[in-house]
C-alpha cells in the first residue's frame, strides 16, 4: 500500500500457483491413474507431471527430477525471478520469457544501491 502495489505478495501468488498444480494437474492422476489419494499415489503423479516452460500461473513450467538423480524431488523447470523497482513500479526484468521491462543497468545515481 506504501508504494502503491496492488499486486498481491509474492508468498501468496507462489501459494496459489503450487495448489493449481496440485489440484489441477498432480491429484486428478493419483486418484485416476493410481486409485487414490495416498503418499506414495500422490508422489507417482507428481513424478510425471511434465508441465511446459509458460505453462502454470507463475509462468514457470513442472518436471521434477525422479529418484536417484541428484537433485531428486525437486522442480528442475523452477528458476529464480528478478525483480526492478522502475519508475516507482515493480517490474520482472528476468528471465526474458516473464519480463515486464527491460532491467536498469548500472543503477541510477539516486537509487540507494546505485553508484
Amino acid at each position: 500500500k506504501e508504494f502503491g502495489e496492488s499486486s498481491p505478495a509474492a508468498h501468496a501468488t507462489m501459494g496459489f500457483n503450487h495448489t493449481w498444480i496440485f489440484l489441477n494437474d498432480v491429484l486428478p492422476r493419483a486418484i485416476q491413474k493410481y486409485g487414490g489419494v495416498t503418499p506414495d499415489a500422490i508422489r507417482q503423479a507428481a513424478l510425471e507431471t511434465d508441465i511446459p516452460e509458460g505453462g502454470t500461473p507463475g509462468g514457470y513450467g513442472v518436471k521434477f527430477a525422479p529418484p536417484g538423480h541428484e537433485m531428486a524431488g525437486q522442480n528442475l523447470r523452477a528458476y529464480p525471478v528478478l525483480m526492478q523497482w522502475i519508475n516507482g513500479k515493480v517490474e520482472i526484468v528476468w528471465p526474458p520469457a516473464l519480463k515486464t521491462a527491460e532491467p536498469i543497468l548500472p543503477l541510477p545515481p539516486d537509487s540507494p544501491y546505485g553508484g
